[in-house]
């Protein structure tokens, strides 16, 4: 459980902290683009909760993507909190590294592997 709190704090963090350099970035460039992407990377949450407050008009456009976004990064930080810390256990880690080596090792190519027709 612990590694859990760890991983998934972090990932709350590192995405409370994306957002906020996005939003700095996005005022600083007066670029609706930027803002965009971090909504729409929170889209799904931000529809639950329009459907789950009711909102329409007025009140949809700023109380909603703010709490959607929130939402958000609350259900992917629980996502990949838990994720990490089931690929990190013990009994799970051999397995995972060895897949690792196998798909980010390189090719080596030793001299009597090459084919020469």
């Amino acid at each position: 459980m612990e590694h859990y709190l760890r991983y998934g704090c972090f990932s709350i963090v590192a995405q409370v902290v994306a957002s906020i350099v996005v939003w700095l970035l996005a005022i600083m460039f007066s670029s609706d683009t930027l803002f965009g992407l971090i909504v729409y990377f929170y889209w799904s949450a931000t529809i639950l909760v329009a459907k789950l407050l009711g909102a329409s008009g007025e009140s949809a456009m700023i109380a909603v993507p703010i709490y959607g976004m929130a939402l958000g990064m609350l259900l992917y930080g629980t996502i990949i909190g838990l994720l990490v810390s089931y690929l990190k256990t013990n009994a799970n880690l051999a397995a995972f590294t060895r897949l690792a080596r196998r798909v980010i090792r390189p090719a080596v190519v030793r001299p009597g592997d090459v084919d020469r027709n």
